[in-house]
């Protein structure tokens, strides 16, 4: 791969609002199983399954080399299932998500939008989809 003008490194807590946010917005916006969720219970929620999937999560980020808290983009992976890759706006296109995901061994993902099946393709990666509607709730 040619090198970026970015440094993808691991998540630090300070990244989280970002993480949570971008995740909450792109979902809001790009997700048609949410929309017209009721926005302060997806807020919640949405939080809440962050928090938890970031506990147990590779997350890397990508952010400009000379101010590593200018972030651009992240993934979050547990195991060979991808849960969410973002890049901001003005910064896709540029390669970005290889690096995000090099050496992980996706071959599911978890979360999709209209984005992720555009850009991302992950049907010609052979990817399969796998929802977790249900992460973290008990079912007896």
């Amino acid at each position: 791969m040619t090198p970026l003008p970015f440094v993808v490194r691991e998540a630090r807590p300070s990244d989280v609002p970002f993480i949570e946010n971008a995740w909450r917005s792109t979902m809001l916006a790009n997700c048609p199983a949410v929309f017209g969720a009721d926005p302060p219970h997806f807020a919640r929620e949405m939080k809440r399954l962050v928090s938890m999937l970031l506990a147990q999560a590779t997350t890397r980020v990508a952010c400009a080399p000379q101010d590593e808290e200018t972030l651009v983009g992240f993934a979050c992976a547990t195991g060979d299932e991808l849960h969410y890759v973002y890049v901001s706006g003005m910064f896709r296109g540029v390669g970005l998500v290889p690096y995000m995901l090099e050496g992980l061994p996706i071959r599911r993902y978890t979360f999709s939008t209209r984005h992720c099946e555009r850009r991302l393709r992950p049907r010609e990666r052979k990817w399969l989809y796998c929802p977790r509607f249900t992460l973290g709730l008990e079912v007896s």
